[in-house]
Protein backbone atom coordinates (compact mmCIF):
# COMPACT_ATOMS: atom_id res chain seq x y z
CA UNK A 1 0.00 0.00 0.00
CA UNK A 2 1.37 3.41 -0.95
CA UNK A 3 2.04 5.87 1.82
CA UNK A 4 -0.20 8.94 1.89
CA UNK A 5 1.29 12.10 3.42
CA UNK A 6 -0.90 14.83 4.91
CA UNK A 7 0.58 18.02 6.32
CA UNK A 8 -2.07 19.11 8.82
CA UNK A 9 -2.91 22.77 8.31
CA UNK A 10 -3.71 25.32 11.01
CA UNK A 11 -7.46 25.23 10.39
CA UNK A 12 -7.52 21.60 11.64
CA UNK A 13 -5.59 22.34 14.84
CA UNK A 14 -7.41 22.30 18.19
CA UNK A 15 -4.71 23.63 20.53
CA UNK A 16 -4.30 27.44 20.24
CA UNK A 17 -0.57 27.06 20.97
CA UNK A 18 -0.25 25.08 17.74
CA UNK A 19 -1.01 28.27 15.84
CA UNK A 20 2.00 30.07 17.35
CA UNK A 21 5.27 29.80 15.39
CA UNK A 22 8.04 27.65 16.87
CA UNK A 23 8.12 24.22 18.40
CA UNK A 24 8.63 20.76 16.93
CA UNK A 25 7.53 18.78 13.91
CA UNK A 26 5.73 15.55 14.77
CA UNK A 27 5.14 12.83 12.16
CA UNK A 28 2.60 10.12 12.89
CA UNK A 29 2.42 6.86 10.93
CA UNK A 30 -0.64 4.65 11.24
CA UNK A 31 -1.33 1.05 10.27
CA UNK A 32 -3.05 2.05 7.01
CA UNK A 33 0.00 3.80 5.53
CA UNK A 34 -1.16 7.30 6.42
CA UNK A 35 1.50 9.79 7.48
CA UNK A 36 0.29 12.92 9.30
CA UNK A 37 2.76 15.77 9.75
CA UNK A 38 2.12 18.39 12.42
CA UNK A 39 4.34 21.42 12.97
CA UNK A 40 4.49 23.93 15.84
CA UNK A 41 4.03 21.27 18.55
CA UNK A 42 5.19 22.84 21.81
CA UNK A 43 5.06 19.78 24.11
CA UNK A 44 5.78 16.68 22.02
CA UNK A 45 5.91 14.36 25.04
CA UNK A 46 2.35 15.20 26.08
CA UNK A 47 1.21 15.03 22.47
CA UNK A 48 2.73 11.55 22.02
CA UNK A 49 1.17 10.33 25.29
CA UNK A 50 -2.26 11.36 24.03
CA UNK A 51 -2.09 10.16 20.42
CA UNK A 52 -0.54 6.77 21.17
CA UNK A 53 -3.69 5.73 23.03
CA UNK A 54 -4.98 5.07 19.51
CA UNK A 55 -3.89 1.49 18.64
CA UNK A 56 -3.66 2.34 14.93
CA UNK A 57 -0.65 4.59 15.60
CA UNK A 58 2.48 2.61 14.74
CA UNK A 59 5.30 5.17 14.83
CA UNK A 60 5.86 8.73 15.96
CA UNK A 61 8.85 10.86 15.01
CA UNK A 62 9.76 14.21 16.55
CA UNK A 63 12.03 16.36 14.39
CA UNK A 64 12.96 13.24 12.42
CA UNK A 65 13.87 11.14 15.47
CA UNK A 66 11.86 8.01 16.31
CA UNK A 67 10.17 8.55 19.68
CA UNK A 68 7.50 5.81 19.68
CA UNK A 69 7.08 2.50 17.90
CA UNK A 70 4.36 -0.07 18.44
CA UNK A 71 5.60 -3.59 17.79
Amino acid sequence: MAEKIIKVTDNFRTNPESLVPGGHEVEIFNDEGLRLVYDKIKNPEAYIAKITKDPSIKQVFVDGELKFERI
